[in-house]
C-alpha cells in the first residue's frame, strides 16, 4: 500500500503513521528496489542498497547507545556517510545535527552545547575539531565516529566501517523503526547572517511536508534526476533534495560543492532534469560568458529563484520560486507550472498568513508589513530554538510565527517578498527594499553583485550604502555608476555611499553577511555623494541628497 495519495490540489498527502523516512524508504524498496536513489562521490546507491546500508549503520549507532531523542552531530562534508548516518539516526528516532565541518573553537562549542550532542561523527576535514572545543563540551560527548581511514590517528574514536562490522557480528538483527510525526527529525542551525546562529528544532512532519511542497512546486516525479550542489548542513540539499527524491522515487545526484563554472557541465554529465539554485547562485551563473554546456543539459526546472526571462531564455529552464524558512518549511508557493512574475506564490493550504505592522496589528489590504504565519495542522512548525526559550517566545509572540520579512499580498492572493525587516532602509519617509537596490545596481553590465544596507543619518533616518563587486576586467568608478543609477532608480533610492570590494562576506550557506559590513563601517576612501553634491545637482534632476543637503537645497529653491 502506498504511504501517500494525491490530494485535490495535486499535493502529496502522506498518511500520519507513514510520516517517517524509514517508512518512505521501505515503500520505495518495494516499488523500485534496483532503481537509482542516490549518487555521490562517484557511487550510485539503489533504494535497496541504501536501505541495507542504513540499517547496518543504525545497528552500529544502537550499539553506541543511540536511542530515541538522542542527538547525533555530523561534522561532515558532502559524502555518502552523511546520508546513511542521517537516515540511520532517523530510523532510530534520534535527531541529526548537521554542522559545518569547518567550525572550530567557540563556534563549535556553542553549537554542540546548544544541541547537547552525545555522538559526534567526524571526517578527515574535521578530525581536529574536537581538539578545539572546551573540556566541558568534550566531556559531554559519549562517542566519536570517524568515516574515513585518514582520521584513524585521532585517539578515542571508532571508524564507521569498524562499528558497522562489529555490530553486524554481535547483533545480526536490525533495529526496528522508532519515532512519530512529532519526533525531532533534525536540529538545523540558522546561518546567523543577522546575529548568532540558533538551532531550529524540526519535526518529522515539518521536514516531510516541506519536501511534499517541493514536489508540488517542481512537479518532481520518479522519472526525474535532481542535481544539488549544496552542502549537507544546508537544508536545500537534504530536506529539499534527498527527501523529495525519497518521497517520489526520483534519483538525486549530490555535488561536492557549488561551482558556477562547472555547474552546467556537472548537470549535463549526470543527466539532471531538475536543478537546485539560490538567487545569488543564479546571478553568478548568469554572469558567466556563454559556454558549451549552456544548452547541452536536460534541466527543465530550477528551484529556487525569482522569475528571470533572460536567464530562462539563455539556459532553457523555468525558474521556480517559493518562500520558506527553516522554522516553518515552505509556506508560500504555487504548483508547477503556475506562477505570477514577481510573486513567491500563494499561501500553503495548511497555513494561515497575516501581515502585521510593528505593533503586531494587521495592515490594510495590499499594504506591506511583516509576514506572520501559523499552521492549521499539528507539528508543521518548529517546536522552538534549542536552548533559547527567549528567542522562541519572541519569534512566536501573539500566537504567530514572526518571519522578520516584509511582504504584501495582492487581491488574487499572491504574496510578494519585499525585504528583510532588519535589512530595510528608511529614507525620506520611504521604506526602501535592499533587494530592489541590489537588483538595480546588479543590472549594470559591469557589476557582478552588490550588497545594499542602511547607514545611520540625521533625524533617525537612513542613508543608502552599497558595496559593489565588479565583473572581471570591468573599469567602473563610483561616479560613473552613480550617473547610471540616476536613470534607473527613483531619487529616494539613490545611494549616498558607494564602495568597491573584491568579495562580500558570506555565511557557509552563501548568504551575504551584512552585519559584518555594518560592523566594519565605511571603508577608507568610500565615495560620498555629499562631497560631490553641487556638481551632481547641476547634472542630475533626480538626485536625492542626504537630509542635511536636502534642507540646504530647499532653502535655495
Amino acid at each position: 500500500m502506498s504511504p501517500f495519495t494525491f490530494g485535490p490540489t495535486g499535493r502529496i498527502v502522506i498518511a500520519p503513521e507513514q510520516r517517517h523516512m524509514s517508512a518512505l524508504l521501505a515503500h520505495q524498496v518495494r516499488e523500485r528496489p534496483d532503481s537509482p536513489f542516490l549518487t555521490i562521490e562517484g557511487t550510485t546507491y539503489s533504494f535497496k542498497t541504501a536501505q541495507e546500508t542504513m540499517l547496518r549503520v543504525a545497528a552500529g549507532l544502537r550499539g553506541l547507545g543511540v536511542r530515541e531523542d538522542a542527538r547525533v552531530a555530523a561534522l561532515l562534508p558532502n559524502c555518502a556517510a552523511f546520508v546513511f548516518v542521517w537516515l540511520a539516526a532517523s530510523h532510530l528516532g534520534a535527531t541529526i545535527v548537521a554542522i559545518n565541518p569547518e567550525f572550530r573553537g567557540r563556534l563549535l562549542d556553542a553549537v554542540l552545547s546548544d544541541a547537547d550532542c552525545t555522538v559526534v561523527v567526524l571526517h578527515t576535514v574535521s578530525a581536529d575539531a574536537l581538539a578545539s572545543v572546551s573540556p566541558a563540551i568534550r566531556a559531554r560527548i559519549g562517542a566519536v565516529i570517524r568515516v574515513d581511514a585518514q582520521a584513524e590517528a585521532f585517539d578515542g574514536q571508532i571508524s564507521l566501517a569498524e562499528l558497522v562490522k562489529k555490530q553486524s557480528a554481535d547483533h545480526p538483527g536490525y533495529p526496528e523503526a522508532k519515532g512519530t510525526l512529532r519526533s525531532i527529525h533534525a536540529i538545523s542551525f540558522t546561518s546567523g547572517s543577522t546575529g548568532p546562529a540558533k538551532g531550529v528544532l524540526i519535526t518529522n512532519n515539518q521536514a516531510l511536508d516541506a519536501a511534499c511542497t517541493y514536489v508540488h512546486a517542481t512537479q518532481l516525479s520518479s522519472n526525474d534526476v535532481l542535481y544539488t550542489p549544496f552542502a549537507f548542513f544546508h537544508g536545500m540539499s537534504t530536506r529539499l533534495g534527498v527527501v523529495p527524491a525519497l518521497i517520489v522515487g526520483a534519483h538525486v545526484v549530490v555535488g561536492i560543492r557549488f561551482s558556477a563554472s562547472r555547474y552546467w557541465q556537472e548537470a549535463s554529465e549526470c543527466g539532471a532534469t531538475v536543478g537546485q539554485t539560490l538567487p545569488t547562485m543564479t546571478a553568478l551563473l548568469k554572469a558567466l560568458p556563454t559556454g558549451a554546456f549552456d544548452r547541452t543539459h536536460r534541466i527543465t526546472r530550477m528551484y529556487n529563484s525569482r522569475c528571470d526571462e533572460g536567464f530562462e531564455s539563455r539556459f532553457g529552464v523555468r525558474l521556480v520560486e517559493a518562500y520558506g524558512m527553516t522554522e516553518i518549511g515552505l509556506v508560500i508557493y504555487t504548483g508547477f507550472p503556475d506562477r505570477r512574475a514577481g510573486a513567491a506564490g500563494k499561501v500553503h493550504p495548511d497555513w494561515e498568513m497575516a501581515i502585521f505592522d510593528e505593533q503586531d496589528c494587521p495592515v490594510p489590504a495590499g499594504q506591506p508589513g511583516e509576514l506572520v504565519f501559523r499552521p492549521r495542522a499539528p507539528w508543521l512548525m518548529t517546536t522552538g530554538y534549542v536552548g533559547r526559550p527567549d528567542a522562541t517566545v519572541e519569534a512566536t509572540r501573539n500566537l504567530w510565527f514572526h518571519s522578520g520579512d516584509i511582504g504584501r499580498q495582492d487581491e488574487d492572493g499572491y504574496v510578494y517578498f519585499i525585504d528583510r525587516r532588519k535589512e530595510r532602509i528608511r529614507r525620506l519617509g520611504e521604506n526602501i527594499s535592499s533587494f530592489d537596490v541590489e537588483s538595480l545596481v546588479s543590472s549594470h553590465p559591469d557589476v557582478r553583485e552588490c550588497a545594499a544596507l542602511a547607514y545611520p543619518a540625521a533625524m533617525g533616518e537612513d542613508d543608502v550604502r552599497i558595496v559593489v563587486v565588479m565583473a572581471e576586467d570591468a573599469q567602473l568608478n563610483a561616479r560613473q555608476l552613480y550617473d547610471w543609477l540616476t536613470g534607473v532608480m527613483p531619487r529616494y533610492m539613490l545611494p549616498r555611499y558607494i564602495e568597491f570590494a573584491a568579495t562580500l562576506p558570506r555565511t557557509a550557506t552563501n548568504k551575504i553577511e551584512k552585519f559584518q559590513l555594518k560592523e566594519a563601517g565605511l571603508a577608507a576612501g568610500v565615495w560620498d555623494r555629499n562631497a560631490h553634491l553641487p556638481d551632481l545637482r547641476s547634472k542630475a534632476k533626480n538626485v536625492d541628497p542626504d537630509l542635511g543637503g536636502l534642507l540646504a537645497i530647499a532653502k535655495q529653491q
